[in-house]
């Protein structure tokens, strides 16, 4: 005989939220922060990147975008950039920042 056991259920029963961290909620502040901040970086195969787009948007529209991600970027920055092509993938972070509005590698200021 099988008993259905509520995991959920079972978890908020013995979720205990104390005072200081209920104010924390309360009040809107952060719970947690990761220091330095990640990225994570996509790969894909080539021509093969996932595209978003609207039920009701335009077909030619949504190809003539740019829709380059992380991964097409940074091939294109290294043939470009002398400073990237001695970086690897996953060192961009470091010395470079994703811009998602122009959706490009940009140099780090500091």
């Amino acid at each position: 005989m099988t008993k259905d056991v509520d995991e959920i259920k079972q978890f908020l029963d013995a979720r205990y939220v104390s005072a200081s961290e209920a104010c924390w909620r309360i009040f809107g502040f952060d719970m947690n922060e990761q220091n330095p901040h990640t990225l994570r970086l996509s790969v894909h195969l080539e021509d093969q990147q996932n595209v978003l787009f609207d039920d009701d948007a335009i077909l030619t529209d949504t190809l003539n975008k740019n829709h380059d991600t992380h991964l097409t970027s940074y091939l294109k920055l290294n043939e470009t950039d002398p400073d990237a092509k001695d970086l690897f993938y996953y060192e961009m972070p470091l010395k470079y920042v994703w811009n998602k509005s122009t959706k490009q590698w940009t140099k780090r200021l500091r």
